[in-house]
């Protein structure tokens, strides 16, 4: 790395983590507001968060692969562009299809800076030292994850529902103007390849395909939309043939057969996602409409979760370090599963306040696996690819979020009347009976028991990689 600090590398960079989960966390947790805003049902809201999603889960390989060839400041800088200009548009929105458009647009963008954001840090550091910089990065992927709901409360109490989308778009134009000033003498080096344009049409539609399934069981329920998984998944399986016949993959699949390291922490990556994810979803609609509580009171409660992950991701990233991050992940992931297993059996026996011991658990459990985990992914392949590695972590981590979603959504509205899924977002909480209550605190625990469950599954999974 030419002229740049590394101080300055990583602080810009962790302007670029900071920003994709603050527009995440503090867009599912306005679900509820923007519905009743808009005068939307659940079953059409659900879409806004997986709108984001879709993109940050189908695009990261891609625009990791272009990255590593023509240069991966100008896609950086180029998401944060995108990015700020659709969270403007969504302020113009007056019902739910320009929200879901804008929040789209926002995903391809956040996409093109997270990638980057990885690759260029990871690249700036050698690899005694990678891991404290991946706890850097992880702790502002923490950040916003904190301040995304506490800020978005406040917004949401004060200024109205598009008070939030100004400000996401406001600080992503300051943060690409900044990282264009800082990173204008970044020398990084470019890997000029042949483009794998039939790798990336058949990735780009397999994937595409799956999420589509995934987000569709939010609204048709599992069984309708199965002859679109099945046709994603026999494209999955023609990418997988056609990539193993290039000379210069999209994809390098050796990665996954011949790297036990790779390979497990990525699956473990998306076990961790598919079970936590949705946390700030779930809980934001039992504590504000299930428990009454206002946004700003409910914000405060789930920043639990968050703070931990600040304060643990920089001290795990720095041991991991020293002692190799398998074990680090494997306690991170066996602390949320027990966390999970607590809420199963406490959440609704307990006062709402009390939430915040057991989601403070889950923070430091997340906070303990996430960088230690992305360093043995970071430290287990050439330089020259960091930015594939670091695409295919996100995808993991993307596709394992939105699977959430799909997933306790799916379970929660299932354990809830046809009544009460109408009126979720009405803002007359008064016409919810006890009854149905306890049907959604019903569903909330099915939750907990399946994250719970998917994490004790993911120690197994950390366990098996070599460092």
């Amino acid at each position: 790395m030419p002229t740049v600090s590394n101080r300055k590398v990583l602080f810009v960079t962790s302007l670029g983590a900071f920003q994709a989960p603050f527009a995440s966390a503090a867009i599912s947790f306005s679900v509820p507001e923007l519905g009743h805003a808009l005068g939307a049902s659940y079953l059409s809201m659900v879409w806004v968060p997986i709108a984001y999603l879709i993109p940050l889960s189908a695009t990261m390989i891609l625009f990791g692969k272009l990255s590593d060839t023509f240069g991966r400041l100008r896609f950086y800088l180029l998401g944060f562009g995108i990015f700020a200009a659709c969270a403007l548009l969504a302020t113009f929105a007056i019902g739910v299809e320009l929200l879901v458009f804008s929040t789209l647009g926002m995903g391809v963008g956040a996409s093109l800076f997270s990638v980057n954001s990885t690759a260029i840090v990871s690249s700036a550091y050698p690899a005694q030292r990678r891991g404290g910089a991946l706890g850097v990065n992880a702790m502002s992927v923490y950040l916003g994850l904190t301040t995304g709901p506490v800020v978005s409360g406040v917004l949401l109490d004060t200024l109205g529902w598009r008070s939030p989308f100004y400000l996401v778009s406001g600080f992503a134009l300051v943060s690409g103007i900044v990282a264009a000033a800082v990173l204008r003498n970044l020398g990084m080096a470019r890997r000029p390849a042949p483009f794998d344009f039939a790798g990336f049409a058949t990735f780009l539609s397999a994937i595409l395909l799956i999420v589509l399934y995934l987000s569709l069981t939010e609204v048709y329920g599992w069984t309708p939309g199965v002859p679109v998984l099945l046709v994603g998944l026999v494209t999955l399986l023609l990418f997988v043939l056609l990539e193993r016949r290039r000379s210069a993959p999209m994809l390098d699949l050796t990665l996954f057969t011949r790297n036990r390291t790779f390979s497990a922490a990525n699956v473990t990556a998306f076990l961790n996602y598919v079970s936590t994810f949705a946390i700030v979803f779930v809980f934001s609609i039992y504590l504000t409409v299930i428990a009454g509580l206002t946004p700003t009171t409910a914000a405060l409660i789930l920043t639990a979760e968050p703070v931990l992950m600040v304060v643990v991701s920089p001290i795990s990233g720095r041991l991991s370090d020293r002692f190799g991050s398998r074990g680090l992940a494997s306690l991170g992931m066996l602390v949320i599963a027990a966390s999970f297993f607590y809420l199963y059996l406490y959440v609704g026996r307990i006062p709402p306040v009390d939430l915040v011991y057991p989601l403070a658990a889950v923070g430091v459990g997340f906070g303990l696996f996430s960088a230690p985990n992305t360093n043995a992914v970071m430290s287990s392949v050439p330089t020259e690819v960091f930015g594939m590695a670091a695409g295919t972590l996100g995808t993991m981590r993307f596709v394992g979020q939105l699977m959430s979603i799909a997933l306790m959504g799916t379970i929660l509205a299932a354990s809830m009347s046809h009544t009460m899924l109408l009126e979720l977002f009405s803002g007359v909480t008064s016409n919810l009976t006890v009854m149905d209550a306890s049907a959604f605190l019903d569903g909330l625990r099915a939750v907990m028991l399946l994250s719970g469950s998917l994490s004790l599954v993911g120690v197994f999974t950390s366990l098996v990689r070599n460092f």
